[in-house]
């Protein structure tokens, strides 16, 4: 059976507290705060490496946060590549996926990382080539 993933926008973020900030000094080159005691202070979320479901040999980051579901926090883990892109760009098709430009995990920059659709992403992921999304008809940044 396949994990359906949780649909995560913008505002869900935005109401949930969680902010991030650019610094290369960080895993991912982000740092990702959640606020705290209602919005008087922020504590930090750590990024955790994990092995990437397509591959044994890649990792991915992965960050918890408590997202704000009608009046209680609901814990969810989530990939920072996909945080990252919906805290900075918007939302996106339920039905896409975000993918590295370069093929890197590791590296979320935001000019990194685009959506494209599922299907596309795996059938692009096969050839498994850095830079293989550029080109992409399909690649929902372009709209």
């Amino acid at each position: 059976m396949e994990k359906k993933r949780r649909l995560i926008t913008q505002e869900l973020l935005v109401q949930s507290g969680v902010h991030i900030i650019e610094d290369d000094n960080e895993v991912g080159g982000y740092r990702v705060y959640q606020d705290t005691n209602k919005g008087t202070s922020r504590r930090p979320i750590y990024v955790n490496i994990a092995r990437h479901p397509y591959g044994r040999d890649k990792v991915y980051l992965l960050v918890n946060v408590g997202l704000k579901l009608e009046d209680k926090y609901v814990n969810a883990t989530m990939p920072l590549h996909r945080l990252v892109y919906v805290y900075f760009k918007g939302n996106f098709p339920e039905d896409y996926d975000i993918a590295h430009i370069d093929d890197d995990p590791i590296n979320c920059r935001l000019d990194n990382l685009i959506a494209i659709s599922h299907k596309d992403n795996i059938r692009m992921r096969k050839h498994n080539g850095a830079n293989q999304y550029k080109n992409s008809k399909k690649n929902w940044d372009k709209h």
